[in-house]
């Protein structure tokens, strides 16, 4: 079981809300290794994971690993919102199957 600290930072999407956002985006396939947005970038995107992993690195700190993202959880840096350029890496573990929104 999740940490309730971990669950609030990084909440889990139910079937529902994936089902409600689809509409809004589509599905797409990031192989091993592939980028799904790198710092710096200013517009970025909400990437919904559905099969796969996502892991957050920031290269401020010499490519620390921040998070990680799996089935049902979502990246998209805080950014997203403010319209500043993200400060961290997001790049598929493995095959990724995400939902871009």
């Amino acid at each position: 079981m999740m940490p309730a600290r971990e669950a609030t930072t990084f909440p889990a999407l139910t079937p529902e809300e994936i089902r409600f956002l689809a509409p809004f985006g589509r599905e797409e396939l990031f192989r091993h290794g592939e980028q799904l947005f790198s710092a710096g970038e200013d517009r970025i995107d909400l990437f919904v994971v559905l099969e796969g992993l996502v892991k957050i690195f920031n290269p401020a700190q010499n490519g620390e690993l921040v998070a990680e993202h799996r089935e049902r959880e979502f990246a998209g840096d805080i950014d997203l919102l403010t319209g500043r350029a993200v400060v961290v890496d997001a790049v598929s573990e493995g095959d990724t199957r995400v939902l871009r929104v």
